[in-house]
């Protein structure tokens, strides 16, 4: 996916009901719409994968990480400064 379209998933999924599969499985894990307990557990969710892909091979997947990455700028910019949705801390990618 592009960076516009990833841009695009994630503003969608944060701000719209969960399909009724992801419910089933995760309950109320991702919070309401628009909420910062959904930011907090998407930014955690995307952080947590770029430390370990990180630590299996960062270089294998330097792309994946770097996309990663690209989307929690975009996150943190646009929801938590953006829009107010703070906690503490936002999440790190470094190992």
């Amino acid at each position: 996916m592009s960076d516009a379209e990833r841009r695009s998933f994630l503003k969608q999924f944060l701000d719209s009901r969960l399909p009724p599969a992801v419910e089933a499985v995760y309950g109320n894990e991702y919070g309401e719409p628009g909420s910062t307990n959904r930011l907090r557990k998407m930014s955690n969710v995307i952080a947590s994968n770029c430390r370990n892909f990180k630590l299996n091979d960062g270089t294998k997947y330097q792309i994946a990480i770097s996309h990663w990455e690209r989307d929690l700028e975009y996150l943190r910019t646009q929801f938590y400064e953006g829009r107010g949705l703070r906690f503490q801390p936002w999440p790190s990618t470094d190992i």
